[in-house]
C-alpha cells in the first residue's frame, strides 16, 4: 500500500497541472445570409474594427489571428483589396477594483492610493466581410460573425489572451447554432504556438 502512495501522488499532480489551468470559454459563430465558406487559399486581411478600443497589444492580437488563419490554409495579407476582411475587437474588463492607502517609502514620506484590479472578463469579437461588400456597404453585410468570452481570469497575463484567441478561432468560420462551452488550457498546443 505504501508503494502506491508516491505513484498516486505523482499521478494526481500531473492531472492537476494538465487540467488545473483549463478555463471555460463561451464561443459563438453565426453565418450571414447566402454564406459560402471561404475557399482554401482565400486572402484575408486582419484589421482592428472601426469602433474597437485601442489596446497596446492590438497589433500583436492581429498577428496571432493571422497565424491561426494561416494554419487553417488562408493567405493573410495587408492588401486593401483581399478576398475578405476579418475585423476584430478585443476587450478586457476588471470585475473588481480595490483601492487602498499605502505608505510612500524612501526619501518621500506620506501616503498614496494604490489600485488593484481583477479578476477579468476577456472577450473577442470577429466579423468576416467580403471585400466587395465592404467597399460597397462597409460593415453592414457580413459573411460571418463570431467570438468568444473567457470569464474571471485571475491576471492580465497574455497567456489568457492566447487561450481566448484559440477558442474563438476553433469555430471559424462555422455557424455553431448555439453558444458552445469550450475548455481551453493555458498550455493548449495552439496557445503555446502563439507564444513562440
Amino acid at each position: 500500500m505504501k508503494r502506491c502512495a508516491p505513484g498516486f501522488a505523482v499521478f494526481l499532480c500531473a492531472i492537476t497541472l494538465l487540467t488545473g489551468c483549463a478555463h471555460t470559454a463561451y464561443v459563438r459563430g453565426v453565418a450571414g445570409a447566402d454564406f459560402k465558406t471561404p475557399p482554401p487559399g482565400a486572402s484575408v486581411c486582419v484589421a482592428l474594427g472601426p469602433e474597437a478600443q485601442e489596446w497596446d497589444f492590438n497589433e500583436e492580437i492581429a498577428e496571432k489571428i493571422g497565424l491561426l488563419l494561416t494554419r487553417r490554409g488562408y493567405a493573410v495579407t495587408d492588401s486593401t483589396d483581399p478576398d475578405y476582411f476579418l475585423f476584430f475587437e478585443f476587450d478586457r474588463k476588471s470585475l473588481m477594483t480595490r483601492v487602498r492607502l499605502e505608505p510612500l517609502g524612501g526619501v518621500q514620506s506620506g501616503i498614496h492610493t494604490a489600485h488593484q484590479e481583477g479578476p477579468y472578463d476577456l472577450s473577442l469579437s470577429l466579423r468576416l466581410v467580403e471585400a466587395g461588400a465592404y467597399h460597397d456597404k462597409g460593415l453592414e453585410e457580413f459573411a460571418w460573425v463570431g467570438g468568444a468570452v473567457l470569464s474571471e481570469v485571475p491576471t492580465e497575463s497574455p497567456k489568457f489572451v492566447d487561450a481566448l484567441l484559440v477558442a474563438a478561432m476553433k469555430q471559424f468560420p462555422k455557424d455553431t447554432g448555439a453558444t458552445l462551452k469550450t475548455r481551453i488550457g493555458l498550455y493548449d498546443s495552439d496557445a503555446r504556438t502563439l507564444r513562440r
